[in-house]
């Protein structure tokens, strides 16, 4: 088939998703074309673009809503006619997806993935919580041949939406291909010292994934036990408000900052990562830690409860409300048993993390819905 994947934010586990799907379809033979912004991109999905055998594509969209989506769109159709005929234009994330569903795709079948549907967001307003919700629901009866969610909670909350079973397809992510570097050797480069126990923080510093929450609940965790360390891989908006916190802690020598670093080389070094987001689709750091052994404290975000074995659960990890954490995090610093039947769980849980069924389940939906060849 000759597929055409559509992305605008090209980072974070996103810009992971749509670089791992596009190189396994390419892999089995497909044709593909990959358009992206080149506004908003990180150095991993850079990376991953050198290595993919795809036409790759740039168009700008922007972040925010505004009139120069239709542009996009524009942008968008033109070059569909140019290089398609596609079976199928795949569109990721609420940007892309909006852009994908109004613009001229010659008769494509429209698949649409949110990677998180915002009104999952529970800080959103009524009015905007209320406009967004109408316009997914227009843009899912309208304009969509296929919406994937890639958790539960994502079909779910499709389904309140109005999205119907019949456009609603669960396929949650998956590693399909993953190496990290070994505990022993990130720990050493982190200088990770005897019986110290390191806290991990992994994502986009924004408000969505909430690392100042994290700072918090580690700074609480250090001003009760003097061996708490904590890693965060990332950067984002918010890391002049990280760094301001870390620096008025007095525990800034407890910290280690790794801004533009691939997540697998360090996250093994981690004696537990910790999700603070408010919410997710399904987080592909949580896929990540356990791919490497690490167990999981969370709030209740998409995947958690099913990668964690559900709230409370202390099978791979823990699931907790945002307002729990801190306590939460302090019980299991306080129990080290407890904390070593999460690493043997995570280390188990994390086989299930891996394979290539992501993949697989898209392929056979593509096939379902293809229009043009």
């Amino acid at each position: 088939m000759r597929l055409c994947q559509v992305v605008e934010a090209a980072a974070g586990g996103t810009g992971r998703h749509v670089i791992e799907l596009t190189r396994g379809l390419a892999e089995r033979g497909h044709e593909l074309t990959l358009i992206y912004s080149p506004l908003r991109i990180d150095a991993l999905f850079a990376e991953g673009l050198s290595a993919l055998a795809a036409s790759l594509v740039p168009l700008a969209m922007a972040r925010g809503v505004g009139w120069n989506d239709v542009g996009a769109a524009r942008g968008l159709g033109r070059l569909v006619r140019e290089r398609g005929p596609f079976a199928v234009v795949h569109g990721h994330s609420s940007k892309a997806g909006m852009v994908t569903r109004i613009a001229d795709v010659a008769g494509a079948a429209r698949v649409y993935t949110p990677h998180a549907l915002r009104t999952l967001d529970p800080g959103l307003g009524r009015v905007a919580r209320s406009g967004i919700g109408l316009a997914e629901r227009w843009l899912g009866w309208r304009r969509t041949d296929a919406l994937i969610a890639v958790s539960e909670a994502e079909w779910e909350e499709a389904g309140r939406l109005g999205i119907g079973e019949a456009r609603r397809h669960l396929i949650p992510n998956r590693l399909a291909s993953y190496a990290h570097r070994p505990r022993d050797v990130a720990r050493a480069a982190l200088g990770a010292g005897e019986g110290e126990l390191w806290l991990g923080f992994v994502g986009r510093l924004c408000p969505q994934k909430a690392p100042l929450e994290f700072v918090g609940a580690a700074i609480g965790a250090m001003r009760r036990c003097a061996n708490v360390r904590a890693l965060i891989v990332g950067n984002g908006e918010q890391a002049p408000l990280v760094e301001q916190a870390i620096a008025a802690s007095g525990f800034a020598e407890r910290f280690a900052w790794q801004r533009a670093a691939d997540a697998r080389e360090w996250i093994a070094a981690a004696d537990l990562l910790v999700v603070t987001s408010r919410y997710e689709g399904m987080p592909y750091a949580l896929l990540e830690a356990l791919a490497a052994g690490v167990p999981v404290l969370s709030t209740p975000v998409g995947g958690a409860a099913e990668l964690l074995g559900g709230a409370g659960s202390e099978s791979a990890g823990v699931v907790a409300p945002a307002e729990a954490l801190p306590e939460r995090l302090l019980a299991l610093i306080a129990d080290p048993v407890a904390l070593g039947r999460l690493r043997a769980g995570a280390t188990t849980a994390g086989e299930a993390c891996r394979g290539e069924q992501m993949i697989d389940r898209t392929e056979a939906l593509y096939r379902r819905v293809a229009r043009a060849e």
